[in-house]
């Protein structure tokens, strides 16, 4: 809703219709074969998908910043968790500002993503994302 600028109505409809899916509170997901058409339409539009996709980055990295308070207060394991069911969020978001060279929503990722592979000892795809960001940035 956040990124969107949908109303709780319009997301109760497409959900009605089938188009949207519900599977846990705060959450929505949609058919891939969907997601991609509407991805292909946003494209058409260069400024709104920027838009867009800046709204994306800002969300997810105020998310992961968000997050990295779990670690503080020793609920590591709760971040971790939901950091791993937005891994693929998380990860566009932060290349995102990579590529748009946008370092205050970059740096809000670095510690909590730099925290996560860490933690989870996952060094090469660690290692990888944040060798793609270095590409872009």
């Amino acid at each position: 809703m956040q990124i969107s600028g949908a109303s709780a109505m319009c997301l109760t409809g497409f959900m009605d219709k089938s188009l949207l899916n519900n599977p846990a509170p705060g959450r929505f997901s949609v058919h891939e074969l969907l997601r991609l058409f509407s991805l292909e339409l946003l494209q058409e539009n260069q400024v709104r998908y920027e838009k867009i996709k800046n709204l994306h980055s800002r969300y997810y990295g105020e998310h992961i910043v968000e997050l990295k308070e779990f670690i503080v207060k020793d609920r590591q394991t709760e971040s971790h968790h939901l950091i791993s069911s937005d891994i693929e969020n998380i990860r566009e978001g932060f290349l995102w500002a990579a590529r748009c060279a946008d370092l205050d929503i970059f740096n809000d990722y670095v510690p909590g993503l730099r925290n996560y592979f860490f933690d989870n000892s996952l060094y090469r795809e660690g290692e990888k994302l944040f060798g793609t960001a270095i590409e872009f940035l």
